[in-house]
């Protein structure tokens, strides 16, 4: 071993140590107390309802159905006239579509339209342009800035800017502050605050419960359908699957899309329903012994609660009715028929990501449409940019081997799977770490920094990445620097910025 590697030995053993005492945190469950908790946390449930009112909400669909460039730029000529006549949401609504919503976001436009919003006091504009200046896009960033902005947002009484407050602040008193406004989407979220123990407060069941009951009174279905799920796990009241179906059914009935939707999760099959456990309800270990009273599996009437949740306006629904007819559950198999139901899933919501990969998945993996490999690099790409860091894999697999007539660009698979290495997809962390070590898409090869990506990965669960560990190019000396690079790289993304656009802007590697 060499004086350098023996010199590093101590300095990474103890950098490792204080990295795994930092994530102490994650040794335990989910639940706390002994009984049994939901996933509930401030952010998660923040239901976004635009009402733009009939012309501009019809101008903006043309906006999301356009198929090709000239029908874009001629649905947003038509939302311009409305912003050149005076219209202050025409206006905002233009912003958020080149700020959240774009394949190709352009900040620069949406601060443009945002400020010319903000300029006739429009509340939710001005929340925005301060997530711009939070967030450093088409501006510099400013925080002081974008506090004010948030600040004057709140004055307005506007809903995001007392959680962007809480957020920036670390404090529950601006949610308490927007709570007494009548806001029940401050409501909700301080009582996530109180179930998970964000903000610095005290977990409190009782605390939570008494926030959602506050909010459902003053008319919130969110707060009720999360009272729902309190029921069916029993978690701060008591459990009981039979009330869950209730409060679920009431939702439904008076045209919740969600709550007709959880609905059908819950009487589906038991892939999905240990999926919507397991992402939304604590985990399928929980499943309550008198579940299949309330909900007995029952394919067919999972299927028409999300034909129902679809009309209410439910774009997930669709995606789960791909899920019966790719495996044939309550219907025979029909590959195309479940390719449909995503392709009107990304219709129903284009700016959702999860949508854009699984559409994606369809071109590339050819299921139920024919292969082809520029339409999927395209939906990868809009799915990367609107946030799935998994599409990066999908993408950066494109370049990677090359997929049709998109060509193989070592420099361009690298740059992929670097953002979503970033973002923590650990198999990009792998592949990153692949492509170093033998010096693809890099000026030359770097077997210790490969080996302190790939050993992140393997830390991360990667099984393929732990296979790669066992290369012999991964000599002992190698392995003693990679694991100094390894510490090296953790520090650096704990300061990574979350927009993958000032990822991309920081090429470190």
């Amino acid at each position: 071993m060499s004086r350098l590697a023996e010199w590093l030995v101590i300095p990474v053993t103890i950098v490792l140590l204080v990295v795994l005492f930092l994530h102490r945190d994650h040794w335990g469950t989910q639940t706390f107390g002994g009984h049994r908790s939901i996933r509930f946390y401030p952010g998660q449930y923040a239901r976004v309802v635009l009402n733009s009112g009939e012309a501009v909400s019809a101008a903006m669909k043309a906006v999301y159905a356009a198929s090709d460039p000239a029908a874009l730029n001629a649905a947003i000529a038509n939302v311009q006239k409305m912003v050149d006549a005076g219209d202050t949401e025409a206006a905002f609504r233009l912003g958020r579509f080149y700020h959240l919503e774009s394949a190709e976001p352009n900040y620069e436009l949406a601060l443009k339209y945002y400020e010319t919003a903000v300029y006739e006091q429009h509340a939710w504009a001005t929340n925005n342009l301060g997530i711009l200046y939070r967030e450093g896009l088409g501006v510099r960033q400013d925080l002081q800035k974008a506090y004010d902005y948030f600040e004057q947002a709140s004055r307005h009484k506007n809903p995001w800017a007392y959680t962007n407050l809480a957020a920036m602040t670390g404090s529950i008193e601006w949610l308490e502050k927007g709570a007494a406004t009548g806001c029940t989407m401050c409501l909700i979220q301080e009582a996530a605050a109180y179930h998970s123990g964000s903000y610095d407060v005290r977990r409190d069941t009782n605390k939570t419960v008494e926030l959602l009951r506050k909010a459902s009174a003053l008319g919130d279905p969110q707060a009720t359908l999360i009272i729902a799920d309190l029921y069916l796990v029993g978690d701060g009241v008591p459990q009981s699957s039979r009330k869950s179906f209730e409060t679920l059914k009431t939702l439904s009935d008076g045209g919740d899309a969600d709550a007709t939707n959880r609905l059908g999760e819950l009487f589906a099959d038991n892939q999905i329903l240990h999926y919507t456990f397991d992402h939304f309800l604590g985990g399928s270990g929980q499943i309550p012994a008198d579940f299949t009273s309330a909900f007995p599996q029952e394919p067919a009437r999972a299927i028409r609660y999300w034909e129902l949740a679809n009309q209410q306006g439910s774009c997930q629904a669709l995606v789960n009715l791909s899920s019966f007819y790719d495996r044939g559950v309550g219907v025979s198999t029909d590959h195309r028929k479940a390719a449909d139901y995503v392709d009107g899933a990304v219709h129903c919501d284009s700016s959702d990501s999860f949508y854009l990969w699984k559409l994606g998945m369809r071109y590339f993996d050819a299921n139920g449409r024919t292969k082809d490999c520029v339409v999927a690099e395209k939906l990868f790409t809009e799915s990367l940019a609107h946030g799935y860091a998994d599409a990066a894999v999908n993408l950066g697999y494109i370049y990677d081997k090359g997929c049709g007539p998109v060509a193989e660009d070592d420099a361009r698979a690298f740059h992929i799977y670097l953002l979503g290495a970033k973002q923590g997809v650990a198999l990009c962390q792998n592949n990153v770490g692949a492509m170093l070590k033998h010096g693809r898409g890099v000026q030359s090869a770097d077997p210790a920094r490969g080996y302190g990506w790939i050993k992140l990965a393997a830390l991360n669960g990667d099984p393929l990445a732990n296979k790669n560990l066992q290369d012999p190019l991964f000599t002992p000396e190698v392995r003693v620097v990679g694991l100094a690079h390894l510490a090296d790289i953790q520090g650096r993304l704990v300061a990574n910025p979350a927009d993958p656009q000032a990822i991309m802007r920081d090429p470190w590697y």
